[in-house]
């Protein structure tokens, strides 16, 4: 089921970005973060609006690759990290 499932995402992302299959299974084994501007690059996205002041659910600590912890970090900016979306609804006034 999960080789299906791959086979399916790595079919949609080729057909979107048209790169080889073999990078984006690559990119995909190895956890690949981009930035929105190499994703814009590599034609995973269209368009690049503005960033989100937060991000909910996103513990670094979850990620066992140091390198792409301290590329996600860097990505993050000073963008806060939400872990209770209730926190978050009071903070916008819900």
């Amino acid at each position: 089921t999960l080789a299906a499932t791959r086979d399916q995402v790595v079919g949609i992302y080729h057909d979107k970005t048209k790169l080889e299959r073999i990078q984006l299974e690559q990119m995909m084994r190895e956890e690949t973060y981009l930035t929105a501007a190499e994703a814009l690059g590599k034609g995973f996205i269209n368009n690049v609006t503005h960033a989100s002041p937060t991000v909910q659910n996103c513990p670094l600590t979850d990620y066992v690759n140091v390198r792409d912890t301290e590329r996600l970090a860097s990505m993050l900016g000073k963008r806060h990290i939400v872990r209770d979306v209730a926190s978050l609804l009071k903070s916008i006034g819900v």
